[in-house]
Parts: structure tokens; C-alpha cells; sequence
């Protein structure tokens, strides 16, 4: 179940970043709550079953294609997504100043801030690891250490969604 839970955490925390780029990066849909997550959630596990099992129509793909997106889903742990984003946001003169851990966490609320307390660092350094997988003609063996530090990284169920 915290697994879970960290997905949705997962989801917020990018849907926030949307938000604060803007523009045309900006989440075309309103914040999923937690339960409507869930839902969209397991729509999208029966598509992507489907897919591996029986195959689809192009009508089930395009949906799969837009729950994914909605959701999110994947978006910080896949080099391709990362690097879409970070390039759309180079391109539209975006400012990023989320690289830095002061402007990550802008991000979180005051009450979020507090309950993180210390750990703030760990959080950024997650994420900033996200970032870096989005670096072009990444060697493998540098991309199994960022994949390592992500995987090490233990941050709490801390967002007020979930509070």
C-alpha cells in the first residue's frame, strides 16, 4: 500500500512542477485526488494487461496513452520523459530554477516543509537524480548509478494529500 501511496506522491510532486513551469507544460487536467488516482489507476493496469495479453484496438492504445499521461505515470524514472519535459522547458525559455534544491522545493507546502523537516536533502537529491537521467548519450554504467541513488532513497509519505 505505501507503494502506492509514493505513486500518488510521485504524481503530486510532478503535477506541481507542471504547474510551476506553466504555459503550455502546464498539466492540461486538474489534480487528481487520491481516490480518482486509484481509479484512473487501475483502468490503466487492466489496458496495459490487455496489451501484453490479447493486444488492442488503437482507441484502448490512445486511451493507455492519455491515462498514462494524466496520471503522470512514470514520469520522474524514465529517461525519455524526463528528457522530453526538460527540453520543452529549455525550449520555451522556461525558467528552471527547480534544478536547485531552494527552487525544488518550492514545490512543497509550508506545512510539508516541517513535516520533511531534515529531510529536504534526501527528497532533492531523489528528485535531482530524476533530473539527471535526462542527460543526452548517458553511459549505462553512470545511469545504473543514478538508478541507485533513486532506489536508495527513502523519502516519507509526507505530502498533504495524504495527510
Amino acid at each position: 500500500m505505501e507503494q502506492l501511496l509514493l505513486e500518488y506522491q510521485d504524481y503530486v510532486l510532478a503535477y506541481r512542477l507542471k504547474r510551476m513551469v506553466g504555459g503550455k507544460l502546464g498539466p492540461r487536467n486538474q489534480k487528481l485526488s487520491l481516490q480518482e488516482y486509484a481509479r484512473i489507476r487501475l483502468r490503466r493496469m487492466e489496458l496495459a494487461g490487455k496489451l501484453v495479453s490479447t493486444g488492442m484496438e488503437p482507441a484502448e492504445l490512445s486511451e493507455l496513452d492519455d491515462l498514462t499521461d494524466e496520471m503522470n505515470y512514470g514520469f520522474w524514472y524514465n529517461p525519455r520523459c524526463v528528457s522530453e519535459f526538460l527540453h520543452a522547458v529549455l525550449f520555451a525559455g522556461r525558467d528552471v530554477v527547480f534544478f536547485e534544491e531552494e527552487g525544488f522545493l518550492k514545490l512543497l507546502t509550508p506545512a510539508e516543509l516541517q513535516r520533511l523537516g531534515e529531510g529536504t536533502r534526501e527528497l532533492y537529491n531523489k528528485y535531482a537524480a530524476c533530473f539527471r537521467l535526462a542527460s543526452p548519450g548517458i553511459n549505462p554504467e553512470v545511469l545504473e548509478r543514478i538508478y541507485q541513488v533513486i532506489e536508495k532513497s527513502h523519502v516519507p509519505l509526507f505530502i498533504d494529500e495524504l495527510q
